[in-house]
């Protein structure tokens, strides 16, 4: 995925009464890392889509991007946040995811902005349920969050009234990032990064790969190559990255192995933005 409403400027300082300083470095290191990711998303669609009837609404919602992004920029530096190892990666990958998507039509691009956001929604959901542990002393910080999770859900609707659901891609995108998300939830420790694990579980997907193949004119296997590259970028910079299948023998394996409801065989979580963790897909 990941387009929001213009928020007046807070100072960093929304957070200083938070009194679960883990908490707090969680927050900002994921919610950092979503919105990086969503950044890069729309530029991926933008350097298509953005000469097309399309390109003023997918700035718009860019630019509020850039703004959440910032936000959190600003946070890291003020309460000296760790940030996701990934950023390198993400610079990279969610381009990629937004460029691929929009190179399937507007449709496909409106359709992995309802996946994204979908994602977003009810990951700021969860961290408003936590914390609403103390509404007092975590006031400014929720009024913060409420926020973006409403620009957030309006470009979610956004993608819906632009014709998301009418792409052929709708329902497996949707679905495998709604599974990948729910299984993220279940590895353990430390903060998770869920742009990461959307983009890898998308492009992985043969189906995706298939369909990207013959929507430009190639073959699938130059569309795997890419995608093989992009793997082994990611385990050249993070060692303790698990490399998911990117050979028929590999996939062939995995399917074996971890095979779920989906075509992709692996269920990818990252853990802490620092390393896979290969999972076995609960059956549905």
């Amino acid at each position: 995925m990941l387009a929001l409403r213009r928020v007046q400027h807070q100072s960093p300082s929304i957070v200083r009464s938070l009194t679960d300083r883990a908490t707090l470095e969680q927050i900002i290191r994921v919610d950092h890392a979503g919105e990086l990711g969503a950044d890069r998303i729309y530029a991926g669609q933008m350097a298509v889509l953005g000469t097309t009837s399309k390109g003023p609404l997918i700035r718009h919602m860019w630019e509020q991007e850039k703004h959440h992004k910032a936000t959190f920029e600003k946070l890291i530096q003020k309460y000296r946040v760790r940030p996701t190892v990934m950023t390198p990666i993400w610079n990279v990958a969610g381009f990629a995811l937004g460029a691929a998507t929009a190179m399937l039509g507007e449709k496909a691009a409106m359709a992995c902005t309802v996946a994204v956001e979908t994602v977003i929604v009810e990951h700021y959901n969860d961290q408003l349920r936590t914390l609403l542990e103390d509404p007092e002393a975590n006031k400014e910080l929720m009024e913060t969050i409420t926020k973006f999770r409403d620009e957030e859900q309006e470009h979610h609707d956004t993608g819906i009234d632009h014709g998301a659901e009418q792409t052929p891609f709708y329902e497996v995108l949707t679905n495998l990032i709604k599974l990948g998300c729910k299984e993220s939830e279940e590895t353990r420790g430390g903060a998770i990064c869920n742009t990461d694990k959307i983009f890898l579980r998308y492009v992985g997907d043969p189906g995706f790969q298939t369909g990207v193949a013959e929507d430009i004119g190639v073959h699938q296997a130059s569309v795997s190559k890419v995608v093989t590259k992009v793997a082994d970028q990611m385990t050249e910079k993070c060692g303790r990255w698990i490399k998911f299948p990117s050979t028929p023998a590999d996939v062939t394996e995995a399917k074996r192995k971890w095979q779920g409801k989906y075509t992709f065989p692996c269920a990818v979580g990252v853990i802490d933005c620092t390393h896979m963790k290969i999972k076995k897909s609960p059956l549905h």
